[in-house]
């Protein structure tokens, strides 16, 4: 394992699927795919590539003007051997398998998102058995506030508590991935005219997150109707933005998340098409 000390980073190449599917107006499923590919640091060490499938069941629900959000899921990683100088090591070779249970619940209001996360190793073995990923869990309270010019929102993340027992060599400093969740809206929704298409969801990143980019853009011609940016440094953001449907036809619009998950600018980001009716 390297020291994590400026010149001790490398070039990551992510790829990354995602498919939500809507069950009916409350249940939905959603299953992620991601491999990440590692590069070599100034010390010629390399971390193995790695691998990433994930689902979870998700439940989501207006109750007085709040969203309450549960999911449970599965988590499956595998990590490639480290390398030196060419050669695969065999000791502190940061490699294995990890499978896990996940489960969260959120609470989202106007301006409050409160959110409990928890994910559980049952079967592991990473590094021959010389690390172990144990409990973790997560409570974090973010107060969102409403900005005036293009009613934008800047989240300001207060971690009311926070236990993180995990240990990893692969989850510290910048992040390598994320995941984000959109709660609002769902695939392929439908917005009369007139009515606010409502942009709601959380970005949770393994490390430090470098800001993010939301869009709401032509399905086809690629034309941006709105987009708002934050470049506020944190490990989780929670969103939630507006759009005034206008449209003069019948239009598929995009609405995008985009995170920035590193210094060096890697991204990752998730998007779906609703349905937007004209007068």
């Amino acid at each position: 394992m390297t020291n994590l000390y400026p010149g001790t980073g490398s070039w990551d190449g992510l790829l990354l699927a995602n498919y939500t599917r809507r069950l009916d107006s409350r249940f939905s499923i959603q299953a992620e795919a991601s491999y990440t590919v590692k590069g070599t640091d100034q010390a010629s060490f390399r971390y193995g590539n790695s691998t990433q499938l994930s689902s979870s069941f998700i439940y989501n629900r207006k109750v007085q003007g709040a969203r309450f959000i549960a999911s449970f899921g599965f988590q499956q990683d595998w990590f490639a051997s480290s390398s030196y100088q060419g050669s695969i090591l065999t000791e502190q070779a940061n490699n294995g398998y990890v499978s896990s249970i996940k489960a969260s619940v959120n609470l989202l209001t106007y301006n409050w998102l409160l959110s409990i996360q928890m994910q559980k190793a049952m079967f592991q073995n990473l590094s021959q058995g010389s690390v172990q990923q144990k409990f973790v869990l997560g409570l974090n309270v973010n107060y969102l506030i409403k900005k005036k010019n293009n009613m934008k929102k800047t989240m300001i993340s207060m971690a009311a508590f926070a236990i993180l027992l995990t240990i990893s060599s692969c989850h510290k400093g910048d992040a390598t991935s994320a995941t984000i969740d959109i709660m609002e809206p769902m695939v392929n929704d439908t917005i009369p005219y007139d009515d606010s298409l409502h942009f709601e969801g959380t970005i949770v990143g393994d490390g430090t997150m470098y800001g993010y980019q939301l869009t709401y853009s032509n399905a086809y011609t690629g034309d941006e109707y709105l987009k708002m940016e934050s470049e506020e440094k944190a490990k989780s953001y929670a969103f939630h933005e507006h759009w005034h449907n206008q449209v003069t036809d019948t239009t598929m619009v995009t609405v995008k998340v985009e995170a920035t998950l590193n210094h060096t600018g890697l991204k990752t980001e998730k998007y779906l098409h609703v349905l937007c009716l004209p007068q």
